[in-house]
């Protein structure tokens, strides 16, 4: 029997794509990335890029998912990406039982600065 929690919607994954594909001008020129770079990197041509970029082209799965992670991993737009719907919260809570994934980092931080404070 399959777990629920891994069926994905083609609505869900159109609501993410088309949110992504809303922020993808500001969030490349926040990276300072080019088209043709940004292309190379997930996988498709400039052109095909920049077609969705203009939304006249929509991207598959695999190229949301791609930007998605390219956008996360850029200092410079981590934290934009994860405050807009196009970044998948709700479904990376529901791939982990309901619990939030929180930054390693943040936590550790946050573990050393309680522990500071109640010496």
């Amino acid at each position: 029997m399959s777990d629920g929690r891994w069926n994905l919607t083609k609505e869900e994954q159109k609501l993410y794509m088309d949110a992504l594909a809303d922020e993808l001008a500001p969030l490349r020129a926040r990276a300072g990335i080019s088209q043709g770079e940004l292309a190379y990197l997930v996988g498709v041509s400039r052109q095909t890029y920049s077609s969705i970029e203009l939304k006249k082209k929509k991207m598959s799965w695999s190229t949301y998912l791609s930007l998605i992670m390219v956008f996360d991993s850029i200092v410079s737009t981590h934290d934009e990406l994860r405050d807009l719907p196009a970044f998948p919260t709700e479904l990376i809570n529901r791939f982990n039982d309901g619990r939030p994934v929180e930054n390693k980092k943040e936590a550790l931080m946050n573990d050393e600065f309680w522990s500071m404070v109640s010496e």
